[in-house]
């Protein structure tokens, strides 16, 4: 591992060893001003009175370029040490394969609409059971011939056809939707099972229709008897 300031020196390496990751760590000028101020003398060099006079260097200032030629490019005023980290050793091939890693955690931090579909139904052929919690108010596409969106079964129903399918806890079915998805899926009988804690297994047309004053009671009745029902049987079309 070295730390490098010209293209030249990359190159040099480049032809001295057989794999060489280029790495390329940036900020912002006035973050690395700051951080330049805040190590002070601690570095045991003689140093200058600001980043701008260090970036003046010939040197120095070409640093910038070597971003085009990176394998990965980081802009750590965004990423804290753990994050670069990562990234790093991604990059150096360090961590474990895909099939060493028990789970897959995937965080959106958008509002929504960041392509997480997209990313499970990649993920999806590496899992046996494939989960979907919520309701059918979010749809999410995946990258099919043509797209397709789900909006109750999981977003790898298509991408892994020997997964088995749940629908968790919670959720909110709209019947016929969920029939749709299941035909247009061939999603086969015994592939689909829903979990009927808490779920609530009526149209929401239905809902939609019930008097306010009988809702509730509505709710409490019919989750208790479609929980006798459905506990642990497949879902049928």
């Amino acid at each position: 591992m070295d730390a490098v300031r010209r293209l030249s020196q990359i190159e040099a390496l480049r032809e001295a060893f057989s794999r060489v990751d280029h790495i390329h760590v940036r900020a912002p000028e006035p973050v690395l001003d700051a951080r330049y101020r805040q190590r002070g003398g601690s570095s045991g060099l003689i140093e200058l009175a600001s980043y701008a006079e260090v970036a003046r260097n010939k040197t120095e200032s070409e640093v910038n370029d070597l971003a085009a030629d990176a394998d990965v490019d980081i802009n750590t005023d965004h990423c804290d040490e753990k994050d670069v980290e990562i990234r790093a050793a991604a990059a150096l091939r360090l961590l474990p394969g895909r099939n060493q890693r028990p789970v897959d955690v995937l965080i959106g931090g958008q509002y929504g609409s960041e392509g997480k579909g997209n990313i499970a139904y990649y993920l999806a052929p590496e899992y046996d059971l494939l989960v979907r919690v919520g309701g059918p108010n979010a749809g999410h596409k995946v990258p099919t011939t043509p797209p397709y969106t789900h909006r109750l079964l999981p977003s790898g129903t298509r991408a892994n056809p020997a997964a088995q399918l749940l629908i968790g806890p919670g959720a909110t079915l709209d019947t016929a939707l969920l029939l749709k998805e299941i035909s247009d899926c061939g999603a086969v009988p015994g592939r689909l099972f829903i979990e009927p804690a808490g779920n609530d297994h009526r149209s929401r047309r239905h809902r939609r229709r019930a008097q306010p004053g009988r809702r509730h009671r509505v709710n409490r009745q019919g989750r208790r008897s479609r929980c006798r029902a459905a506990h642990h049987r497949p879902a049928r079309r």
